[in-house]
Protein backbone atom coordinates (compact mmCIF):
# COMPACT_ATOMS: atom_id res chain seq x y z
CA UNK A 1 0.00 0.00 0.00
CA UNK A 2 1.43 3.74 -1.12
CA UNK A 3 2.08 5.90 1.88
CA UNK A 4 0.53 9.42 2.28
CA UNK A 5 2.02 12.23 0.75
CA UNK A 6 -0.76 14.84 1.69
CA UNK A 7 0.61 17.13 4.72
CA UNK A 8 -2.55 17.91 6.02
CA UNK A 9 -3.63 13.90 6.19
CA UNK A 10 -0.19 12.81 7.54
CA UNK A 11 -0.37 15.58 10.03
CA UNK A 12 -3.77 14.45 10.59
CA UNK A 13 -3.51 10.61 11.47
CA UNK A 14 0.25 10.91 12.49
CA UNK A 15 -1.23 9.12 15.94
CA UNK A 16 2.18 9.02 17.34
CA UNK A 17 2.99 6.46 20.23
CA UNK A 18 5.92 6.14 22.98
CA UNK A 19 8.17 2.96 22.52
CA UNK A 20 8.95 1.73 25.78
CA UNK A 21 12.86 1.44 25.90
CA UNK A 22 15.65 4.43 27.00
CA UNK A 23 17.85 4.30 23.72
CA UNK A 24 21.13 6.36 22.99
CA UNK A 25 23.81 6.76 19.86
CA UNK A 26 27.08 4.86 19.72
CA UNK A 27 29.98 4.98 17.45
CA UNK A 28 31.07 1.59 16.23
CA UNK A 29 32.99 0.14 13.58
CA UNK A 30 30.19 -2.42 13.05
CA UNK A 31 27.26 -3.23 14.68
CA UNK A 32 27.97 -5.49 18.18
CA UNK A 33 26.36 -9.24 18.34
CA UNK A 34 23.78 -10.03 20.76
CA UNK A 35 21.72 -6.80 21.06
CA UNK A 36 19.17 -5.30 18.89
CA UNK A 37 20.57 -2.66 16.41
CA UNK A 38 17.30 -0.25 15.81
CA UNK A 39 18.99 2.11 13.54
CA UNK A 40 22.21 2.27 11.50
CA UNK A 41 24.28 4.90 9.89
CA UNK A 42 27.04 4.44 8.41
CA UNK A 43 29.34 8.43 8.26
CA UNK A 44 32.80 8.84 7.23
CA UNK A 45 33.54 9.42 11.03
CA UNK A 46 32.15 5.91 12.10
CA UNK A 47 29.17 3.39 12.10
CA UNK A 48 26.14 5.09 14.58
CA UNK A 49 24.44 3.08 16.01
CA UNK A 50 21.13 3.52 18.04
CA UNK A 51 20.71 1.00 20.80
CA UNK A 52 19.08 0.72 24.20
CA UNK A 53 21.01 2.28 27.07
CA UNK A 54 21.49 -1.10 28.51
CA UNK A 55 22.69 -2.74 26.23
CA UNK A 56 24.91 0.08 25.38
CA UNK A 57 26.25 0.34 29.02
CA UNK A 58 26.80 -3.60 29.16
CA UNK A 59 28.98 -3.58 26.05
CA UNK A 60 31.14 -0.12 27.42
CA UNK A 61 30.26 2.03 24.61
CA UNK A 62 30.18 5.55 24.81
CA UNK A 63 27.03 7.84 24.77
CA UNK A 64 26.16 11.50 25.44
CA UNK A 65 22.81 11.55 24.87
CA UNK A 66 19.80 9.92 25.88
CA UNK A 67 16.23 9.56 24.59
CA UNK A 68 12.81 8.05 24.72
CA UNK A 69 12.02 6.89 21.30
CA UNK A 70 8.22 8.26 19.08
CA UNK A 71 6.97 6.51 16.52
CA UNK A 72 4.43 8.46 14.16
CA UNK A 73 2.30 5.52 13.16
CA UNK A 74 0.77 6.86 9.94
CA UNK A 75 2.28 5.49 6.91
CA UNK A 76 4.21 8.52 5.50
CA UNK A 77 5.79 7.84 1.94
CA UNK A 78 9.70 8.35 1.87
CA UNK A 79 8.43 11.43 -0.88
CA UNK A 80 6.57 13.49 1.12
CA UNK A 81 7.45 16.77 1.78
CA UNK A 82 7.16 18.86 5.29
CA UNK A 83 6.12 16.45 8.14
CA UNK A 84 9.60 16.85 9.14
CA UNK A 85 9.60 20.27 9.20
CA UNK A 86 5.98 20.38 10.61
CA UNK A 87 7.18 18.16 13.52
CA UNK A 88 10.07 19.76 14.14
CA UNK A 89 8.63 23.74 14.49
CA UNK A 90 5.60 22.06 16.68
CA UNK A 91 8.48 20.77 19.11
CA UNK A 92 10.77 23.64 18.48
CA UNK A 93 8.27 25.74 19.92
CA UNK A 94 8.31 23.87 23.10
CA UNK A 95 11.85 24.03 23.20
CA UNK A 96 12.51 20.11 23.00
CA UNK A 97 15.08 18.74 21.18
CA UNK A 98 14.53 16.00 18.35
CA UNK A 99 16.66 13.37 15.88
CA UNK A 100 14.62 12.36 13.09
CA UNK A 101 14.58 8.79 11.57
CA UNK A 102 12.94 8.23 8.75
CA UNK A 103 11.83 4.27 7.97
CA UNK A 104 10.48 2.97 4.92
CA UNK A 105 7.27 3.09 6.40
CA UNK A 106 7.17 5.43 9.30
CA UNK A 107 8.66 8.43 10.81
CA UNK A 108 10.66 7.87 14.23
CA UNK A 109 11.70 10.85 16.44
CA UNK A 110 14.08 10.41 19.61
CA UNK A 111 13.30 13.16 21.92
CA UNK A 112 14.73 13.39 25.74
CA UNK A 113 13.70 11.07 27.66
CA UNK A 114 12.44 13.09 30.29
CA UNK A 115 10.68 15.32 27.39
CA UNK A 116 8.59 12.55 26.22
CA UNK A 117 5.53 13.39 27.31
CA UNK A 118 5.82 16.83 26.58
CA UNK A 119 6.66 15.89 23.15
CA UNK A 120 3.71 13.59 22.79
CA UNK A 121 1.47 16.46 24.06
CA UNK A 122 2.70 18.95 21.23
CA UNK A 123 2.30 15.94 18.61
CA UNK A 124 -0.59 15.47 19.58
CA UNK A 125 -2.22 19.06 19.72
CA UNK A 126 -0.77 19.25 16.39
CA UNK A 127 -2.79 16.75 15.20
CA UNK A 128 -5.36 17.72 16.57
CA UNK A 129 -5.53 21.13 15.41
CA UNK A 130 -5.06 19.89 12.01
CA UNK A 131 -8.01 17.77 12.43
CA UNK A 132 -10.20 20.99 13.26
CA UNK A 133 -8.96 22.82 10.82
CA UNK A 134 -10.15 20.40 8.48
CA UNK A 135 -13.06 19.09 9.67
CA UNK A 136 -16.92 19.74 8.62
CA UNK A 137 -18.69 21.63 11.02
CA UNK A 138 -21.30 19.91 13.08
CA UNK A 139 -25.03 20.09 11.46
CA UNK A 140 -28.36 20.02 13.56
CA UNK A 141 -31.84 19.75 11.70
CA UNK A 142 -35.12 18.67 12.60
CA UNK A 143 -37.32 20.51 15.42
CA UNK A 144 -36.08 22.75 17.42
CA UNK A 145 -38.91 24.89 18.34
CA UNK A 146 -38.37 26.47 21.68
CA UNK A 147 -35.04 25.27 22.37
CA UNK A 148 -32.62 27.74 25.00
CA UNK A 149 -29.15 28.79 23.75
CA UNK A 150 -27.02 29.53 26.98
CA UNK A 151 -23.89 30.60 26.73
CA UNK A 152 -23.61 29.13 23.71
CA UNK A 153 -20.57 29.73 21.08
CA UNK A 154 -22.01 30.90 17.93
CA UNK A 155 -19.67 32.37 15.96
CA UNK A 156 -19.46 31.96 12.34
CA UNK A 157 -22.32 29.43 12.86
CA UNK A 158 -24.45 29.30 9.32
CA UNK A 159 -28.16 28.76 9.30
CA UNK A 160 -29.88 27.43 5.98
CA UNK A 161 -33.55 26.76 5.43
CA UNK A 162 -34.70 27.70 9.17
CA UNK A 163 -37.38 29.06 10.42
CA UNK A 164 -36.58 31.91 13.30
CA UNK A 165 -40.23 32.90 13.86
CA UNK A 166 -40.85 34.24 17.25
CA UNK A 167 -37.13 34.06 18.00
CA UNK A 168 -35.61 35.53 21.10
CA UNK A 169 -31.69 36.80 20.91
CA UNK A 170 -30.93 38.89 24.18
CA UNK A 171 -27.28 39.67 26.53
CA UNK A 172 -25.53 38.55 22.77
CA UNK A 173 -23.39 39.78 20.72
CA UNK A 174 -24.34 40.43 16.78
CA UNK A 175 -21.26 41.39 14.86
CA UNK A 176 -20.81 41.00 11.09
CA UNK A 177 -24.04 39.02 10.92
CA UNK A 178 -25.15 38.66 7.23
CA UNK A 179 -29.18 37.59 6.93
CA UNK A 180 -30.32 37.17 3.73
CA UNK A 181 -33.98 36.24 4.65
CA UNK A 182 -37.81 37.36 4.71
CA UNK A 183 -38.10 39.94 7.22
CA UNK A 184 -41.54 40.74 8.99
CA UNK A 185 -41.94 42.45 12.43
CA UNK A 186 -38.27 42.06 13.36
CA UNK A 187 -37.26 44.47 16.47
CA UNK A 188 -33.82 45.44 16.97
CA UNK A 189 -32.67 47.03 20.18
CA UNK A 190 -35.98 48.38 20.53
CA UNK A 191 -36.65 49.17 16.56
CA UNK A 192 -38.61 47.70 14.39
CA UNK A 193 -36.37 47.89 11.36
CA UNK A 194 -38.67 45.91 8.70
CA UNK A 195 -39.36 49.09 6.92
CA UNK A 196 -36.22 50.01 6.48
CA UNK A 197 -34.65 46.50 5.65
CA UNK A 198 -37.55 45.85 2.86
CA UNK A 199 -36.99 49.22 1.66
CA UNK A 200 -33.30 48.41 0.62
CA UNK A 201 -33.82 44.91 -0.38
CA UNK A 202 -33.96 44.29 -4.24
CA UNK A 203 -35.74 41.44 -3.81
CA UNK A 204 -38.10 42.36 -1.94
CA UNK A 205 -41.47 41.90 -1.91
CA UNK A 206 -40.38 38.96 -4.18
CA UNK A 207 -38.68 36.81 -1.67
CA UNK A 208 -41.95 37.16 0.33
CA UNK A 209 -44.09 35.41 -2.02
CA UNK A 210 -42.63 32.06 -1.83
CA UNK A 211 -44.41 30.58 0.54
CA UNK A 212 -48.25 31.39 -0.20
CA UNK A 213 -50.92 30.45 1.28
CA UNK A 214 -54.01 30.25 -0.65
CA UNK A 215 -53.85 29.55 -5.03
CA UNK A 216 -54.28 33.30 -5.55
CA UNK A 217 -50.66 33.73 -3.62
CA UNK A 218 -49.27 30.97 -5.51
CA UNK A 219 -50.59 32.29 -8.92
CA UNK A 220 -49.17 35.76 -7.91
CA UNK A 221 -46.00 34.35 -7.04
CA UNK A 222 -45.15 31.89 -10.14
CA UNK A 223 -46.15 34.87 -12.02
CA UNK A 224 -43.55 37.05 -10.44
CA UNK A 225 -40.52 34.38 -11.06
CA UNK A 226 -41.90 34.17 -15.02
CA UNK A 227 -41.53 37.94 -15.09
CA UNK A 228 -37.84 38.05 -13.43
CA UNK A 229 -36.77 34.90 -15.29
CA UNK A 230 -37.81 36.28 -18.49
CA UNK A 231 -35.41 39.48 -18.31
CA UNK A 232 -32.48 37.11 -16.78
CA UNK A 233 -33.06 35.07 -20.07
CA UNK A 234 -33.23 37.70 -22.36
CA UNK A 235 -30.02 39.00 -20.90
CA UNK A 236 -28.30 36.14 -21.15
CA UNK A 237 -28.91 35.70 -25.00
CA UNK A 238 -27.64 38.99 -25.31
CA UNK A 239 -24.05 37.68 -24.35
CA UNK A 240 -21.40 35.67 -25.83
CA UNK A 241 -22.85 31.84 -26.47
CA UNK A 242 -19.48 30.67 -24.64
CA UNK A 243 -20.32 32.48 -21.14
CA UNK A 244 -23.44 30.71 -20.85
CA UNK A 245 -21.74 27.58 -20.46
CA UNK A 246 -18.77 29.18 -18.81
CA UNK A 247 -18.71 28.16 -14.68
CA UNK A 248 -17.52 31.16 -11.96
CA UNK A 249 -16.13 29.79 -8.91
CA UNK A 250 -17.18 26.14 -9.47
CA UNK A 251 -21.13 26.68 -9.91
CA UNK A 252 -23.28 26.07 -12.56
CA UNK A 253 -23.10 27.52 -16.01
CA UNK A 254 -26.16 29.52 -16.72
CA UNK A 255 -27.06 26.46 -19.02
CA UNK A 256 -26.05 24.16 -15.90
CA UNK A 257 -28.40 25.86 -14.16
CA UNK A 258 -31.62 26.10 -16.78
CA UNK A 259 -30.85 22.02 -16.71
CA UNK A 260 -31.14 22.16 -12.99
CA UNK A 261 -34.63 23.96 -12.44
CA UNK A 262 -35.68 21.47 -15.27
CA UNK A 263 -34.78 18.83 -13.06
CA UNK A 264 -36.33 20.69 -10.15
CA UNK A 265 -39.78 20.82 -11.24
CA UNK A 266 -39.95 17.38 -13.04
CA UNK A 267 -38.81 15.94 -9.37
CA UNK A 268 -41.18 17.94 -7.44
CA UNK A 269 -44.04 18.90 -9.90
CA UNK A 270 -43.53 16.74 -13.34
CA UNK A 271 -42.86 13.35 -12.14
CA UNK A 272 -44.03 13.61 -8.48
CA UNK A 273 -47.86 15.36 -9.53
CA UNK A 274 -48.23 14.94 -12.86
CA UNK A 275 -47.06 11.08 -13.19
CA UNK A 276 -45.22 12.11 -16.06
CA UNK A 277 -41.01 11.63 -16.68
CA UNK A 278 -37.58 13.07 -15.90
CA UNK A 279 -36.27 14.96 -18.82
CA UNK A 280 -33.28 13.74 -20.22
CA UNK A 281 -31.23 17.49 -19.94
CA UNK A 282 -32.04 18.02 -16.37
CA UNK A 283 -29.51 17.83 -13.85
CA UNK A 284 -29.70 16.83 -10.19
CA UNK A 285 -28.01 18.94 -7.72
CA UNK A 286 -24.19 17.40 -6.92
CA UNK A 287 -25.46 16.24 -4.02
CA UNK A 288 -27.78 14.01 -5.48
CA UNK A 289 -25.25 13.26 -9.01
CA UNK A 290 -25.23 9.87 -7.46
CA UNK A 291 -29.07 8.76 -7.47
CA UNK A 292 -30.62 6.70 -9.70
CA UNK A 293 -33.06 9.29 -11.53
CA UNK A 294 -34.78 7.46 -14.45
CA UNK A 295 -34.01 8.98 -18.09
CA UNK A 296 -31.35 11.38 -17.78
CA UNK A 297 -28.56 11.88 -19.53
CA UNK A 298 -25.47 13.28 -17.01
CA UNK A 299 -23.28 13.58 -20.24
CA UNK A 300 -25.63 15.54 -22.53
CA UNK A 301 -23.71 18.90 -23.59
CA UNK A 302 -27.21 20.55 -24.88
CA UNK A 303 -27.50 24.25 -26.53
CA UNK A 304 -28.88 26.77 -24.78
CA UNK A 305 -31.99 26.78 -27.40
CA UNK A 306 -32.19 22.98 -26.69
CA UNK A 307 -32.69 23.57 -22.68
CA UNK A 308 -34.34 26.61 -22.72
CA UNK A 309 -37.40 24.60 -25.19
CA UNK A 310 -37.54 21.99 -22.39
CA UNK A 311 -38.00 24.69 -19.46
CA UNK A 312 -40.53 26.41 -21.67
CA UNK A 313 -42.72 23.19 -21.75
CA UNK A 314 -41.94 22.71 -17.94
CA UNK A 315 -42.88 26.21 -16.90
CA UNK A 316 -45.67 26.43 -19.14
CA UNK A 317 -47.08 22.80 -17.81
CA UNK A 318 -46.72 24.66 -14.22
CA UNK A 319 -48.44 27.47 -14.68
CA UNK A 320 -51.43 25.35 -16.50
CA UNK A 321 -51.68 23.52 -13.34
CA UNK A 322 -51.26 26.48 -10.74
CA UNK A 323 -54.10 28.73 -12.39
CA UNK A 324 -56.79 25.74 -11.32
CA UNK A 325 -55.05 23.89 -7.89
CA UNK A 326 -57.57 24.76 -5.02
CA UNK A 327 -57.00 25.29 -1.01
CA UNK A 328 -58.14 21.27 -0.74
CA UNK A 329 -55.45 20.49 -3.09
CA UNK A 330 -52.88 21.48 -0.94
CA UNK A 331 -52.62 18.98 1.78
CA UNK A 332 -52.59 15.85 -0.96
CA UNK A 333 -49.66 14.01 -0.02
CA UNK A 334 -47.48 13.66 -2.65
CA UNK A 335 -45.01 10.99 -3.19
CA UNK A 336 -41.32 12.52 -4.64
CA UNK A 337 -38.61 10.35 -5.05
CA UNK A 338 -35.49 10.36 -3.57
CA UNK A 339 -37.14 12.55 -1.16
CA UNK A 340 -40.81 10.14 0.05
CA UNK A 341 -44.20 12.01 0.44
CA UNK A 342 -44.58 15.55 0.81
CA UNK A 343 -48.08 17.87 0.98
CA UNK A 344 -48.59 19.27 -2.57
CA UNK A 345 -48.62 22.57 -1.12
CA UNK A 346 -44.59 21.52 0.20
CA UNK A 347 -43.74 20.53 -3.51
CA UNK A 348 -44.71 23.84 -4.68
CA UNK A 349 -43.32 25.52 -2.35
CA UNK A 350 -39.82 23.66 -3.21
CA UNK A 351 -40.13 24.56 -7.47
CA UNK A 352 -40.60 28.35 -6.27
CA UNK A 353 -37.53 28.70 -3.94
CA UNK A 354 -35.47 26.76 -6.05
CA UNK A 355 -36.56 28.87 -8.94
CA UNK A 356 -36.05 32.12 -6.71
CA UNK A 357 -32.30 31.07 -5.05
CA UNK A 358 -30.80 30.22 -8.89
CA UNK A 359 -32.37 33.32 -10.21
CA UNK A 360 -30.51 35.36 -8.14
CA UNK A 361 -27.34 32.83 -8.27
CA UNK A 362 -27.68 32.98 -12.17
CA UNK A 363 -27.69 36.93 -11.98
CA UNK A 364 -24.91 36.92 -10.05
CA UNK A 365 -22.98 34.69 -12.36
CA UNK A 366 -23.81 36.55 -15.28
CA UNK A 367 -22.60 40.16 -14.07
CA UNK A 368 -19.33 38.37 -12.75
CA UNK A 369 -18.89 37.07 -16.52
CA UNK A 370 -19.32 40.61 -17.42
CA UNK A 371 -16.25 41.63 -16.12
CA UNK A 372 -14.08 39.41 -17.22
Amino acid sequence: MPGVTDLAELLRSMEPIHVPGEFVFVSADHAPAGVTVHALVREPEGTSIVLERADAERLGLDHDFSAGWITLQVHSALEAVGLTAAVSAALTAHDISCNVIAGRFHDHLLVPTDRVDDALGALRSLSAAEREAHSEPPEFEGNLAGAVFWGADLRGARFRDVDLTDAEISHALLVGVDVDAVVDRVVINGVDVTAAVNAGDPWYPLRTMLRPIDPEGLRSGWAALETEWAETIADALARPGEQLHESVDGEFSFVQTLRHLVFAIDKWFTVAVLGDSFDPLGLPNTGSLDYPFPGLDLQAEPTVTEVLSVRTDRTNRLREYVTSVTAEDFERSIDVIENGPHPLLECLYTVLEEEFWHLRYARRDLARLATR
